[in-house]
């Protein structure tokens, strides 16, 4: 798992790392349409609280704890490596766009595209990908591993002798509720939107604030699998991937860098149980909503002009100029 996770972090600091050298890196220009001030306003207040939240997470379960132990615990190692996830974030439009952020957020454009081998959505360099995203996927991801974590443990409280099956299940059930939480509301703000969300599977279909369920139930399957690595530790702290790690012949320098690899190969692919049924939502889009403003549109420059050729049943799928396989 260790070397899964190597594998993983040394593609994205290459990816990261031509972006940041690339033209591209750059805020997205959010077009002509004025953002109200009251959406604003609520989202630098959401940027600010969600700094705020990260930097008490990482005082609470890295610096805290390492300062009292002298060593990393299991949580803190994971929130060190859930910047790492950020990777996998704008994968939802891998390959067509459906989802955007508000591109007033504070942005550098995004990896999305060129550097990703076998990119297809539509202007990847144009998709606002919030920085604030970044530094707080540990106020996102692990205060949704706390809240899951909480839901399991009083289900078994409640029901001391329950399968684990049934314990999973209504984990489950209780992290589809903490997806939509979170997703609900982040829509209504500002913070994003699903354009091109399947409107018949929809809260709020045809306009600007739909909310893809397909989202949400894949999102909830996520977020089981990312409460489940917390929440199943040994006697010693240690989650399925790290465990063992006693056994190797190493230092405790040696040691921590194992179960940090470990740990990030474990979420990177559990990641991958969002990023890839996700696309079965952006392989079937449906023609994005009228009265979108331009901040939410930077992918689809047409969009003002003629909106179906954003997405939708007979669109076909952009094929970029590259193409990873020798011409004939």
């Amino acid at each position: 798992m260790a070397w899964t996770g190597a594998s993983f972090t040394l593609m994205t600091l290459w990816v990261w790392g031509k972006w940041v050298m690339s033209p591209q890196f750059h805020p997205v220009d959010p077009g002509p349409d004025a953002i109200p001030r009251s959406e604003y306003l609520m989202i630098i207040a959401f940027q600010i609280a969600a700094i705020v939240l990260t930097l008490w997470m990482i005082w609470h379960y890295v610096i805290s704890p390492k300062i009292r132990t002298g060593s990393f615990s299991t949580d803190g190692i994971i929130v060190l490596v859930l910047p790492l996830m950020w990777f996998q974030d704008p994968f939802f439009n891998y390959s067509q766009n459906w989802f955007t952020y508000n591109a007033y957020l504070l942005n550098m454009g995004s990896w999305a595209g060129a550097p990703v081998p076998g990119w297809l959505g539509a202007n990847g360099n144009r998709f606002p990908e919030p920085l604030v995203v970044g530094f707080c996927y540990i106020a996102w991801i692990f205060g949704t591993m706390i809240v899951g974590t909480w839901c399991l443990n009083q289900i078994k409280r409640r029901w001391p002798s329950i399968s684990l099956a049934n314990l999973l299940i209504l984990g489950t059930i209780c992290c589809f509720f903490i997806d939509l939480a979170i997703e609900y509301p982040a829509v209504r703000i500002g913070w994003y939107a699903m354009p091109g969300a399947w409107q018949a599977f929809s809260i709020h279909p045809g306009t600007r604030y739909q909310v893809s369920l397909v989202e949400i139930t894949v999102g909830g399957m996520q977020t089981i699998f990312w409460v489940s690595l917390r929440y199943f530790k040994d006697d010693k702290g240690q989650t399925w991937a790290d465990r063992g790690v006693d056994n190797l012949r190493l230092g405790p320098v040696g040691k921590f860098w194992v179960r940090f690899m470990a740990i990030a190969g474990a979420l990177s692919l559990l990641g991958l149980i969002y990023t890839i049924p996700i696309q079965w939502q952006a392989q079937h889009t449906d023609v994005w909503p009228a009265g979108l403003p331009s901040y939410f549109t930077t992918t689809c420059p047409e969009y003002k002009v003629d909106r179906t050729k954003c997405g939708g049943p007979g669109v076909p799928i952009h094929r970029p100029n590259y193409v990873w396989l020798p011409k004939q």
